[in-house]
């Protein structure tokens, strides 16, 4: 494993993007010895309170939520411009807009271009929290080709 992006995006809030996340950054430093960290939430950086991973915070939106060209091409930079391994813990409040965003601006083209291996990790969830979290896999499987699509399973809210 070298070279990764993990982008890890939800619709859902609560529903263990964080969880993911931290799951992700732990075996990735198993694996490699170093991973670098990102924390987009806007509202609840829970990633961030993750010391030993020394996150860093990029708030991608402005608080229309709709996404900042110049903050977000701070993280892009990043991904484009450093070797090794990287997880993006992304907020609720501006899955749509994110994601709209990465799609029309070719990003995960663009990391695949610059040799990066790239992953969107995505959580289902059971019992009421179905029906959304659904829809937010299927926006994601229906938008990005330029990745690899992992899913996950949460049944902490039921099968």
């Amino acid at each position: 494993m070298h070279n990764t992006v993990h982008f890890v995006l939800q619709a859902k809030g609560g529903i263990g993007k964080s969880f993911v996340s931290t799951l992700l950054a732990q075996y990735v430093i198993q694996e490699t010895g170093a991973v670098r960290c990102f924390d987009t939430d806007q509202e609840n950086t829970t990633f961030m309170h993750y010391a030993a991973l020394a996150v860093r915070h990029v708030a991608l939106a402005e608080a229309s939520r709709i996404i900042n060209p110049k903050r977000f091409d701070v993280l892009m930079e990043a991904l484009l411009t450093e070797s090794g391994n990287f997880v993006i813990d992304t907020g609720a409040n501006t899955f749509s807009n994110l994601l709209a965003y990465m799609v029309d601006n070719e990003v995960f083209g663009l990391l695949r271009d610059a040799g990066k291996t790239t992953y969107v990790h995505t959580i289902v969830g059971g019992g009421d929290t179905l029906a959304d979290t659904a829809n937010g896999f299927y926006a994601i499987a229906q938008t990005v080709r330029a990745a690899r699509l992992v899913l996950w399973f949460n049944e902490h809210f039921g099968e």
